[in-house]
């Protein structure tokens, strides 16, 4: 599955000689790094995530066929100058991902923000966000209704500057980023939890995070099946980030699918009766 993500990396990106997968294995699940060159994370993220979703698809896929499970991590790098002065080197640095820019929107310089994480605070005007190698200072943001934001950063100021943000992951370096506000969370906290129901009955591990537009559906991966649980204050009764738990009330008649659900047997077709031909002479 290694090779199946860094077969694609190299595909689309424009320096494929960057790119770089790593495997690890962590409580009996795959985790998957993918770094690649800072001028190709938008083209592995792909407008809206959708790049990185389909990879995700393709390895689930995979797993479900292996009997593992996986998950991938696409690791966002920066660009850092050397000390002698020269061409900045690529370095990857402990960062957490909390949006990609999706788009300009009108001719000041305002950009259209998808979050990745359920933390306002990260986006306050004033708060500091990396884009590759550069730094960016929310200057202005209004949340849309489709759960998008409207961000415009301070020099950025006409629709060319904006131009060059599309597709950038929007990063922070994880030792700054803020304590969530109660009931909320970052999605690299979440995922990993071991997930229990109200009766302390182990469910699984959550392994995966969707994003639907109305609420994220946790993906918690069991023995030999998965069950997709609405990120809802009904479900979802309590997380603790330091035992790394969470508990859920699964909700009734939420069934769980087979991770390698048994193929059907064909039935052998049955051939029509040759009708008999005419008799010899007639």
């Amino acid at each position: 599955m290694k090779e199946l993500v860094e077969y694609i990396a190299r595909a689309i990106a424009t320096h494929p000689d960057d790119v770089k997968v790593t495997e690890e294995e962590e409580d009996g699940q795959i985790i998957i790094k993918l770094e690649v060159h800072p001028d190709d994370k938008g083209k592995v993220i792909g407008r809206q995530g959708r790049v990185a979703q389909a990879m995700r698809v393709l390895l689930r896929v995979a797993a479900i066929k292996e009997g593992t499970r996986t998950s991938l991590e696409i690791v966002c790098p920066r660009l850092v100058p050397t000390t002698s002065g020269n061409t900045p080197q690529h370095q990857p640095d402990n960062l957490v991902a909390v949006g990609v820019v999706l788009r300009a929107h009108g001719s000041d310089g305002r950009v259209r923000v998808q979050p990745e994480t359920d933390n306002p605070e990260r986006f306050r005007r004033g708060a500091r966000l990396l884009a590759g190698d550069r730094e960016l200072h929310v200057e202005r943001v209004q949340p849309m209704p489709d759960g998008s934001l409207l961000l415009r950063f301070t020099g950025v100021v006409s629709r060319g500057d904006a131009a060059t943000l599309l597709g950038e992951t929007l990063c922070v370096p994880a030792d700054e980023a803020p304590e969530a506000p109660p009931g909320t969370y970052y999605h690299y906290q979440l995922v990993g939890m071991s997930v229990q129901d109200e009766a302390g009955d182990r469910l699984g591990t959550l392994t995966e995070i969707v994003a639907t537009g109305a609420n994220d559906v946790y993906v918690v991966t069991g023995e030999s099946a998965e069950l997709l649980l609405p990120a809802v204050a009904d479900v979802i009764v309590s997380v603790d980030v330091h035992a790394n738990s969470m508990t859920a009330a699964v909700p009734e008649g939420l069934a769980w699918r087979a991770l390698n659900p048994p193929r059907e047997k064909k039935k052998p077709r049955r051939r029509a009766p040759r009708r008999p031909g005419p008799a010899p002479g007639g």
